[in-house]
């Protein structure tokens, strides 16, 4: 009796550790397959899904806001102008090619425009009332309705032509100078598609691209860019309203480039134009099913300052400036 009472602890010892060793590899078994059937990555195709025919309406606005300050002598003024534009443009697919790029058409149906500066009257522009404030604006926002402009686009969406301006010019007169095409080729970049985008995306997927666009200075005559290095995020993928949306943030810092032969050669006098601060920002909103955007919202901040040595004594000019626009796709088929 005593050694079955000594081995009967034993025996059952032994089960319950076969059982737990069983329970062990049944719990190591299930986590194995737990990993094997974990979902794989959310992925999106962030390029155009370029179909001919294809149409898209989209309704732009944009505003920029600058505040001038000159000072010289001991003396400073300051004056501040806003320029807002709204806009509605049509986006059609006519060709697609075998290598996943496109040509496309973008066309203004109509365009208004408000410019106000201090001390003077506001200006307005409108092409579907006819005759406004302005005949130049009248004229340059006439010149841009209704003509069709060749885009040609990459199969990760960078825009690398705009053909058709000249018959913008042709519009407006040579008197009144025109956007040209790298300011179209801007303006469809920042319509329906993003550019350098993968075609299997990860969710917090980052790229970079870099681009170049005419730039206005308050320097009548002096010609200048602003580089744009952006850092693109794919930051959420859902599904709204029944299609599946992806979300792409941007951020931008800036560079400028003054042409020094656009600068006027006078002697004894020395201009030096900086960028004192620049960056940008931008979130698109892309319909996966198509490829395209579907809303898109950019702001950009920037200061940069003018410094004039003449012989009579010294000037700056520091201008500082606020832009915002918004996309939205008010209609497609």
């Amino acid at each position: 009796m005593q050694a079955m009472t000594c081995s009967t602890p034993l025996r059952a010892g032994l089960v319950l550790a076969c059982v737990a060793a069983t329970a062990l590899m049944l719990i190591d078994v299930r986590i194995a397959a737990a990993q094997d059937a974990a979902p794989a990555p959310l992925k999106a195709n962030l390029r155009p899904l370029f179909e001919a025919g294809r149409v898209s309406k989209y309704s732009t606005w944009s505003s920029r806001k600058r505040t001038i300050t000159e000072a010289a002598r001991g003396k400073s003024q300051t004056a501040e102008s806003i320029f807002e534009v709204n806009a509605e443009v049509t986006w059609k697919v006519t060709r697609v090619n075998p290598d996943g790029s496109a040509q496309c058409t973008m066309t203004c149906d109509w365009i208004s425009a408000t410019s106000k500066r201090t001390g003077r009257p506001d200006i307005n522009s409108d092409t579907r009332k006819g005759r406004g404030d302005s005949e130049v604006m009248d004229k340059m926002l006439a010149g841009m309705v209704a003509v069709p402009l060749t885009v040609t686009v990459l199969a990760d969406g960078s825009v690398t032509k705009v053909d058709g301006v000249d018959a913008i010019q042709r519009k407006t007169g040579d008197e009144i100078p025109a956007p040209d095409e790298e300011d179209f080729k801007e303006t469809a970049s920042d319509l329906a598609v993003i550019a350098g985008g993968a075609a299997a995306a990860e969710l917090r997927s980052a790229w970079k691209q870099r681009n170049d666009w005419n730039y206005s200075l308050e320097l009548p005559g002096v010609d200048a860019s602003l580089r744009y290095d952006t850092a693109y995020t794919l930051g959420s993928i859902e599904e709204i309203a029944g299609i599946r949306v992806a979300t792409v943030t941007g951020q931008s810092t800036l560079g400028l480039h003054v042409d020094p032969a656009s600068i006027p050669n006078i002697e004894g006098v020395t201009v030096n134009i900086r960028l004192v601060k620049g960056e940008a920002t931008t979130q698109v909103m892309l319909d996966l099913s198509r490829g395209e955007a579907v809303g898109r919202n950019s702001t950009q901040s920037m200061t940069v300052e003018t410094a004039i040595n003449t012989p009579l004594g010294a000037a700056t000019q520091t201008v500082v400036e606020f832009s915002q626009s918004q996309v939205l796709r008010v209609a497609e088929k």
